[in-house]
């Protein structure tokens, strides 16, 4: 009963004080918000190891005692036949060439410029593999002489070169001074251009790009795309389900509005602590979109079904608080302790997903019970004429009732049969 007393009373005092819960709320929001302006983005693949964790430090002991692997490698393969042609190898001089002017780069290798050296009688001649006047007179004889070579040199084949000799590859070396989190999509966006300009030019040939940083890249293009594409329909579908659902844009709205605020607290928090946008720490606006949604569905049915009734709009919303603050305490709270557990994982990224998804959830709930409600207050909402229809969800709800027994056993057994299929996963954390 002590329970149900302040329950009831906080309620009152929400429906009562409307501007006092929202400006709290803004106070509480902006505080959190302001920490976007600290967020980083975390393009080093490194991030996905601990400090701690053995594997990357002897892989940085090894860079710091030979040197950094970091690169792009172009692979070049000529559709129409090996790589022995004229035409061939005066598109992979052309690209060696082009490849200094990706940033930061510090050495470009090909079979083109690596350093072949002859001996004619007592002199050593040391010049590129392939010049641009080798190509003038390039016929039958000299490939068949550059296959021999390549095929000798054990720097080069199956190395730079296939051991079926058709396809090649240009390295690229660079060197990331890390003073800025846009080095790598800089590399990246570049050789991604340059190379799309060859396969334009070139429609015969086919170019695949590979390397540490290209990886990278990958790894922070696979978020941002997410954020900027899934993300938005994402928000769309949901608007247009609330719409239907609640059968009024006001509730859809405030709905929304719940969702923004908690998506962009719980990712303020991230800047607040320094952690940076990762692919794992991207999929956090859904999660904490999800449970925003669902605080917020709980209390605006609620409202829906006591104001439909012909209950005042503040009784309305006094009664739906009641209702569901416990349900939905327990549930928040509960979900954010999961979510921080994922502290125990490895994966520093997979700590922060925890962490920010966890804020957001803690943020849904604050404002699922300060501004939803009074949100619900001070918007013009009608009540809704309920038509006589089937309640097919009373249908189901007394059916399981009926039939606990059978239903329970069939839901096991299905349960267990599908279990089987763990036994098929694998274990690949290989990239």
């Amino acid at each position: 009963m002590k329970q149900d007393s302040f329950t009831e009373k906080f309620s009152r005092w929400i429906v009562n004080h409307p501007l006092q819960s929202i400006f709290f709320s803004m106070i509480i929001f902006l505080a959190a918000t302001f920490g976007l302006k600290f967020m980083t983005v975390e393009n080093d693949f490194r991030y996905w190891f601990g400090q701690d964790n053995p594997y990357r430090i002897a892989f940085e002991e090894l860079q710091n005692v030979y040197t950094k692997d970091d690169g792009v490698q172009i692979s070049i393969a000529n559709r129409e036949g090996d790589l022995f042609n004229k035409k061939t190898l005066a598109i992979i001089q052309e690209l060696t060439k082009d490849a200094w002017q990706i940033p930061y780069s510090t050495r470009v290798d090909s079979i083109t410029n690596f350093q072949y050296t002859k001996a004619t009688g007592d002199d050593l001649e040391v010049r590129d593999l392939i010049r641009p006047r080798d190509l003038k007179d390039f016929q039958l004889a000299e490939a068949f002489t550059l296959k021999s070579i390549l095929m000798n040199e054990p720097r080069l084949y199956g190395r730079v070169i296939s051991k079926n000799l058709k396809v090649t590859a240009v390295d690229i070396k660079t060197y990331l001074p890390g003073k800025s989190p846009f080095e790598a999509p800089e590399v990246g966006d570049y050789a991604i251009d340059m190379v799309k300009k060859y396969e334009e030019k070139y429609p015969d040939h086919d170019f695949h790009l590979s390397g540490l940083a290209m990886l990278n890249h990958s790894f922070n293009q696979a978020g941002m795309n997410d954020m900027m594409t899934l993300t938005p329909l994402m928000y769309l579908v949901i608007v247009i389900l609330m719409t239907i659902l609640f059968k009024s844009i006001y509730a859809t709205i405030a709905t929304f509005v719940i969702i923004f605020m908690s998506v962009l607290a719980g990712m303020g928090c991230a800047g607040w602590v320094g952690i940076p946008i990762t692919p794992p720490v991207a999929m956090a606006p859904t999660i904490i979109l999800t449970l925003a949604i669902a605080d917020s569905i709980h209390i605006i049915r609620s409202f829906f079904d006591y104001y439909n009734d012909g209950i005042s709009k503040n009784e309305s919303i006094i009664k739906a608080i009641s209702i569901n603050l416990q349900a939905v305490f327990l549930t928040s709270f509960t979900t954010a302790i999961g979510f921080l557990s994922m502290n125990f994982s490895d994966t520093p990224p997979y700590n922060d997903l925890g962490n920010v998804a966890s804020a957001g959830v803690v943020f849904a709930f604050i404002f699922s019970i300060l501004v939803l409600p009074s949100f619900l207050k001070m918007l013009p909402i009608k009540a809704q004429v309920k038509k006589v229809s089937t309640n097919y969800f009373r249908i189901m709800g007394e059916f399981v009732y009926d039939f606990h027994k059978f239903v329970f056993i069939t839901s096991l057994s299905v349960a267990l049969v599908l279990s089987i299929g763990i036994s098929k996963f694998e274990i690949n954390d290989k990239f």
